[in-house]
């Protein structure tokens, strides 16, 4: 049963309202209204809008149906979609306190080589794993090159917990995106591919530097029967499909051959994650390039932009809003400067934020702080197909996708977020702005 069967049936029923009186009254078909109860039939939209007016709907309660009915002619792909995109958040809000712990490192443990070079499992590949990682700690300039999907979890939590440890070692990873056959077209693969990645990146400290390449630019039919590879300075680990078995090459020609191939493959690539010490958002998003064009900000702060768009969305919390009130200072992320601003212009940016809310020239909501776990310490810039800027809040570092599929999932995603469960509309978003304005 559907999302929009189940919820139609709370309100019926909240209201204590019998489905025959509910047709007569509204003049909807009784079978139709038992068979969209049932999900056995979509309703036609004049007949959604009947039952809204007749069941006497609130503004939120209208607003959830709606959104509920249009998810029907959602296909499962895009479904699938938006659930990853949250679970890239999820992600975020869960690194707002990971501090990388150094009292623990691969140097430091103690894994014994065993004389075979066969690993069958993911336990016994991850002791390989991490023996080769320690042995590459040793070297002046530790590094590793990795040809492999991100999802295998033995590799991906390896290289967390490497930078989750402080451990400072140089990663280039190169990963395989599926190519769209249309920019309308949202890839899967290739945000879950994001979603893999992107902890790690945030940890590293810039050490860990990802790069794809298209399945269309690039021939990927692997004839090999171990496609995937792990380079160090001593050795070669070759991974199976599946992940279930690794081989271990140690010899200087095999070490070479697989750094060269590495190489070569690298020539064919895009970088996915653009580090940023100072994040400044790029020139051709700059606020006077902003006017008339798509663009979302998410961050727990209002940002006051002096951009006039309404297609321009802003998300924060009501937490964000006290600290703003408070705040001396603001980071500037088109000037990658700090504003200093005392008390009474920290009110008049409000005030003004707050008026081109009711005036329509921004889309400014709040978030449920509680109920979807925004990331505090981050910043979300979404640019639609064009960028998307991942930074801390107080502009210690960013990161910058381009990847334009990416981006442009990042923004429809933020449009449906912006009309969903976890936030408010626009008239409780001005009641809480002007409360907050006078306490």
């Amino acid at each position: 049963m559907s999302m929009f069967s189940e919820y139609l049936r709370q309100l019926i029923q909240g209201r204590d309202i019998s489905i025959s009186k509910l047709s007569r009254d509204s003049g909807v078909e009784r079978t139709a209204i038992h068979k969209a109860l049932s999900g056995g039939r979509i309703l036609p939209y004049h007949a959604v809008e009947l039952l809204i007016y007749y069941l006497k709907l609130s503004p939120g309660e209208s607003r959830k149906l709606y959104r509920y009915y249009n998810q029907l002619f959602e296909s499962e792909a895009v479904s699938r979609t938006w659930e990853t995109i949250d679970k890239i958040f999820l992600s975020l809000s869960d690194l707002s306190s990971a501090v990388p712990d150094s009292s623990q490192r691969f140097r430091e443990l103690s894994f014994a080589r065993t004389q075979k070079n066969t690993y069958k499992g993911m336990n016994d590949i991850s002791r390989g794993l991490r023996w080769m990682i320690e042995k590459e700690l040793n070297f002046k300039e530790p590094r590793l090159e990795l040809a492999a999907p991100p999802h295998a979890r033995v590799l991906e939590k390896c290289i967390e917990n490497l930078y989750k440890e402080g451990s400072e070692i140089e990663i280039t990873h190169i990963i395989r995106f599926d190519a769209s056959e249309t920019e309308h077209e949202y890839n899967l693969q290739n945000l879950d591919c994001l979603y893999h990645v992107l902890p790690a990146c945030i940890l590293s400290n810039q050490q860990y530097d990802v790069y794809y390449y298209y399945s269309n630019v690039v021939q990927t039919q692997y004839t090999d029967l171990l496609p995937y590879f792990l380079v160090t300075h001593s050795g070669v680990l070759c991974f199976s499909e599946n992940f279930q078995i690794a081989i271990f090459l140690e010899e200087r020609e095999q070490i070479e051959y697989f750094h060269a191939r590495f190489y070569r493959l690298k020539q064919f690539c895009h970088r996915l994650i653009e580090y940023m010490e100072k994040p400044i958002i790029p020139k051709k998003y700059a606020a006077p390039a902003l006017t008339g064009k798509e663009c979302s900000i998410m961050m727990s702060q209002p940002y006051t932009v002096d951009v006039q768009t309404k297609k321009m969305i802003v998300l924060f919390t009501k937490k964000g809003i006290l600290d703003f009130l408070i705040m001396e200072s603001q980071y500037d992320f088109f000037t990658g400067s700090v504003l200093t601003l005392d008390e009474r212009r920290r009110t008049e940016l409000l005030h003004i934020f707050l008026e081109k809310i009711k005036a329509n020239q921004i889309k400014g909501r709040l978030m449920d702080d509680m109920g979807f776990g925004f990331p505090e310490n981050f910043a979300v810039f979404i640019f639609a197909g064009m960028g998307l800027l991942i930074c801390d809040k107080d502009g210690a570092w960013g990161i910058h996708v381009r990847e334009s599929s990416l981006c442009k999932a990042f923004y429809d995603w933020s449009v449906r977020f912006s009309e969903g469960d976890y936030v408010l509309d626009k008239e409780r978003t001005v009641e809480v702005l002007a409360e907050a304005l006078r306490l």
